[in-house]
């Protein structure tokens, strides 16, 4: 599994999700996201950084690195000095995007300049940005698509592997990181975020078109109803945005119960990804496992043991495609499942 998805929805604590050192200005309120949907974050300054993973969590190194989000840019674009995008190995950069003050776009490998786009991007406006970027010595590759007011999908940067073009700058063929940036404008947002390797199938093997992160909070107890609420009904207790810790929540501490819940109808849209997240913490020295699921036709299909720790920590489990079929997720199929979790150990 290669595939990073974040539409800033759920938490209000950056590095609950992306890596330390990472710092929004702020999260905008439920309902105001790129649109009028969810919430977006504002990088007025600041950085945020993610560490190539899979949705477990652990590490790789990408010789081929996508990433596509939504982008608003502030009331200057940008100053051609600041790293908007940044694909690193460690702390070192292989491969950076700035954008001029003129909306142009222009890719670095480090303080090299490599390409200049031809498209210039708007103040106050925003846009979906698309790349690839291959690490290599003598063929790297680096793609960028905008798609915004005024361009559909245009490509505004191509540098192919024939072009014989250095994009290492350091000895590893490969990135350990890429980071979002604010490219020097003002109260840029961003949402939508997809960082993946290209190694999944369809459509996660090629540049990104604009994408959309919903998101779904309880509506209803499920069938599975072993844990205690500690007020109200089960999902009442689970259907905050963002997240509450301890105003409100679910517990139990027998091994092998479970919870689940539903979840409204989703809308009309071709489901590329479906992402399950639960914030948990344990409350004493006690290790424990838990195992999120999706309940679907009433089998369930659970994720790997996650361990919680003793502060609250998102828990994910991500599914391509569903885990009944192994083919894309049908609309019908996602409104009738159970989403839950089991304590496992």
């Amino acid at each position: 599994m290669s595939l990073f998805m974040d539409g800033f929805d759920f938490y209000t604590a950056i590095t609950q999700r992306w890596d330390a050192g990472s710092n929004a200005n702020s999260f905008s309120n439920v309902g105001s996201g790129i649109y009028s949907y969810g919430r977006s974050i504002i990088l007025d300054g600041n950085s945020i950084y993610k560490t190539f993973a899979n949705i477990t969590g652990a590490t790789a190194n990408w010789q081929t690195i996508y990433f596509g989000y939504n982008i608003t840019l502030g009331i200057t674009p940008g100053n051609d000095t600041q790293k908007g995008i940044n694909i690193l190995d460690g702390t070192t950069n292989q491969i950076n995007f700035r954008i001029t003050a003129a909306g142009i776009i222009k890719v670095y490998r480090n303080a090299t300049l490599l390409a200049t786009g031809t498209h210039a991007l708007a103040a106050n406006t925003t846009y979906w940005i698309a790349g690839k970027v291959y690490i290599h010595a003598s063929a790297g590759v680096i793609t960028l698509t905008i798609t915004g007011p005024g361009y559909d999908n245009v490509t505004d940067i191509n540098i192919v592997s024939g072009d014989a073009v250095d994009t290492m700058e350091t000895a590893n063929a490969y990135a350990t990181k890429i980071g979002f940036s604010h490219f020097g404008g003002n109260n840029i947002s961003i949402d939508n975020v997809h960082i993946y390797d290209g190694a999944d199938a369809a459509p996660w093997d090629a540049l990104s078109i604009e994408r959309r992160v919903y998101y779904f909070l309880p509506t209803g107890d499920g069938s599975n109803i072993d844990f205690t609420a500690s007020t109200g009904a089960r999902y009442t207790c689970q259907d905050e945005n963002p997240k509450n810790d301890d105003t409100d929540y679910i517990n139990s501490a027998t091994v092998g119960h479970k919870n689940s819940v539903v979840i409204d109808d989703i809308p009309t849209v071709t489901v590329d990804a479906l992402n399950l997240i639960a914030a948990a913490r344990r409350d004493d020295a006690t290790a424990v496992g838990i195992k999120l699921f999706s309940k679907i036709s009433g089998t369930d299909y659970l994720s790997d043991e996650l361990i919680l720790g003793s502060a609250y920590v998102h828990l994910e489990k991500q599914w391509l495609v569903s885990p009944a079929t192994t083919a894309a997720w049908e609309e019908a199929e996602v409104n009738a499942a159970e989403w839950g979790v089991n304590i496992s150990s």
